[in-house]
């Protein structure tokens, strides 16, 4: 399974600008559709499930960062108890 070569957008089957949400629907629906337990013996559906679990991972692991890094820069930027007693 070479992953890597794909656009992980397009494994999913949704736009760059998708949304968490969107992007949470986008992966149930495949996950059902190709669950190995809904296609005994179908190496190509197994394949496919694989692919779209490991795009969704990757997608939301970095929105996650995102956020994260978007929060982090807001706490920074507000004043806390010993940054404001040390400004007076």
């Amino acid at each position: 399974m070479n992953v890597t070569k794909r656009d992980y957008y397009e494994i999913l089957g949704v736009a760059r600008e998708v949304d968490t949400p969107g992007l949470k629907s986008a992966y149930k629906k495949m996950a059902m559709k190709y669950h190995p337990d809904r296609n005994p013996n179908d190496q190509e559906s197994e394949e496919k499930f694989k692919e779209a679990a490991e795009a969704y991972r990757r997608r939301m692991t970095g929105m996650a960062t995102r956020v994260c890094r978007a929060l982090g820069q807001i706490r920074a930027s507000i004043p806390t108890r010993s940054r404001i007693s040390a400004t007076y």
